[in-house]
């Protein structure tokens, strides 16, 4: 138990108080919900005195309780969606399909419905649905935004396959070859697995790599 001092509407004076943690039961939204409530008691007269950081911290502890009994998603992966995917809370609500400021009203706390919350929880767990609707509404975004979530989902998916590979390319040539597989109409995974398939068919590379000196290589790798 921890001492404090505060007021107590009982005893109208300050008062020493003891902190405890104990089970409570609230009902929200039509449901009786159980959790673990802190609770500061006055050492005279034994009554709750109010400690306003105890009330907002046993709200969120009512609203997270709810969102576990009824599978809705936790406010700390939905504020994670948007840093995961390199993209703005507003740009991430158009690309889901709703209003402009939906997303950002479930990261300051609002409880999302249970179908928006299985979406928001699909997204949090599967890089490839998010990027469904990433590929399918990129015309809200601009050019830029749309890369750079491209990017982060991109490399996300990966992450998560056992057979990737990363690359990394030198500056500018990602920006040109991005524009080169958007214009011929695939990804630039596909433009890589496309290479590498030619590769072991024809067991040559696209250009000659000889045993002569490495500085020849490197002017012919330049080159190309």
């Amino acid at each position: 138990m921890n001492s404090n001092i505060v007021y107590c509407e009982i005893c109208r004076e300050d008062v020493s108080c003891n902190v405890e943690n104990i089970p409570e039961t609230q009902t929200f939204k039509g449901e009786d919900i159980q959790f673990i409530a802190t609770v500061a008691k006055c050492d005279k007269c034994n009554g709750n005195v109010f400690v306003g950081e105890f009330m907002e911290d046993n709200l969120k502890r009512l609203y997270d309780a709810y969102r576990v009994k009824n599978d809705i998603i936790s406010l700390e992966h939905i504020c994670e969606i948007p840093i995961k995917y390199g993209i703005g809370k507003r740009p991430l609500s158009l690309l889901l399909g709703w209003g402009e400021l939906t997303f950002t009203r479930y990261c300051d706390g609002d409880m999302p419905t249970k179908q928006y919350s299985n979406i928001l929880n699909r997204v949090y767990n599967d890089p490839s649905y998010y990027l469904s609707f990433l590929e399918s509404n990129k015309s809200i975004l601009t050019a830029v935004a749309y890369k750079k979530s491209e990017r982060a989902v991109q490399g996300l998916l990966e992450k998560s396959k056992p057979n990737s590979i990363t690359i990394y390319l030198d500056e500018g040539i990602r920006e040109e070859f991005d524009v080169f597989c958007e214009n011929v109409g695939i990804s630039v995974a596909t433009a890589f697995n496309i290479f590498i398939r030619a590769t072991l068919r024809t067991r040559t590379l696209p250009f000659s790599i000889t045993d002569a000196p490495t500085s020849t290589n490197e002017k012919l790798v330049n080159e190309n």
